[in-house]
C-alpha cells in the first residue's frame, strides 16, 4: 500500500493498493494477474474523487533454446 499526500493547496490525497499472482502449469508455461487500485481524493471540492482499477493478465512460454 502506498499513500501520498501532496500538501499545500492542492489537498489532494493518493494512494494504491497492488495485488499480484502467478500460477506455472505444463512445465513450461505460466499466468500472472496484477490487479492495482489508484485512488486520487481532491478534499477541497466535496465528492471529488477519482478512482482506476487496473488488471494485467500475461500469459507466457519459456522458450529454452538449450534444452535437449
Amino acid at each position: 500500500m502506498t499513500y501520498l499526500d501532496i500538501g499545500g493547496d492542492l489537498d489532494i490525497e493518493k494512494s494504491i493498493l497492488s495485488v499480484e499472482a502467478a500460477y506455472r502449469f505444463l512445465e513450461d508455461f505460466r499466468a500472472e494477474v496484477k490487479y492495482n487500485v489508484y485512488n486520487y481524493d481532491d478534499y477541497l471540492i466535496f465528492n471529488k474523487y477519482y478512482t482506476a482499477n487496473v488488471v494485467w493478465i500475461n500469459v507466457a512460454y519459456d522458450f529454452d533454446i538449450g534444452k535437449e
